[in-house]
């Protein structure tokens, strides 16, 4: 059951929020158990943001919700590869961007939760 928001203050291209989209299905498999088969995205531009004082820059923040908890490794690994889709095809240097994760206990699907 995870989650990827991805938010940034720069204009993304429909045809490369769709390359980023798919790209991050396949890499929340990073995470065991997880798979784009439960995944949901959604990628956010021209938010009104600044990093360090700096609003001219682009930056990006990607939240990443899941049910579960998993480990530092598997967390480091994802932020790395999560920071390489986003920089590399939104072109938003790396050091611009926090990645962001909430675990949680409870998650609701079809009107229940797990």
């Amino acid at each position: 059951m995870p989650y990827i928001h991805v938010s940034t203050s720069k204009k993304v291209a429909d045809a490369d929020k769709e390359r980023i989209m798919k790209d991050l299905g396949q890499k929340i498999s990073i995470l065991k158990g997880k798979s784009e088969q439960w995944l949901m995205v959604k990628v956010s531009d021209e938010q009104a943001m600044c990093f360090q004082g700096d609003k001219d820059e682009p930056c990006a923040i990607i939240e990443v919700s899941v049910y579960g908890t998993f480990s530092g490794p598997e967390y480091q690994k994802l932020t790395g590869a999560l920071t390489e889709t986003v920089e590399s095809i939104a072109s938003i240097p790396g050091d611009r961007i926090y990645v962001k994760y909430f675990e949680t206990p409870h998650w609701g699907w079809k009107g229940s939760n797990f």
